[in-house]
């Protein structure tokens, strides 16, 4: 009897691990933007610049757009971020339709002749 039991026990516990284990991960939980903010703010002043900023975010974006992002974020353009600002997510560019170019009509139809002044 006993050996049944453990025998019973160990297979539910190797089928448990098993399980567990072929359960999908969670997604990594996303950084404190304020932990991300001291460690950007290497001079320990309170505010993060543009150099920085680059810094922090190498290889987290595209380079391309790292001054444009600084600036969206930058709200009242003294060239740093406040925490308030560095927290700031702005909105994705979205595209813009293009615009059609209307066709130019006159007044007058054109399948009929103007008439002549007399």
């Amino acid at each position: 009897m006993k050996k049944t039991l453990l025998l019973t026990t160990a297979l539910c516990a190797s089928f448990a691990a098993v399980h567990a284990a072929d359960e999908p991960k969670t997604a990594k939980p996303k950084r404190d933007p304020a932990v991300a903010f001291k460690m950007m703010d290497t001079d320990a002043d309170g505010s993060v610049s543009l150099a920085e900023y680059s810094a922090g975010m190498a290889g987290k974006m595209n380079p391309a757009r790292l001054d444009s992002v600084f600036k969206k974020k930058d709200k009242d353009g003294d060239g740093k971020l406040t925490l308030e600002e560095f927290k700031f997510v702005p909105p994705p560019a979205t595209p813009v339709p293009p615009v059609k170019a209307e066709k130019k009509t006159d007044d007058k139809p054109a399948d009929k002749p103007t008439p002549k002044a007399e």
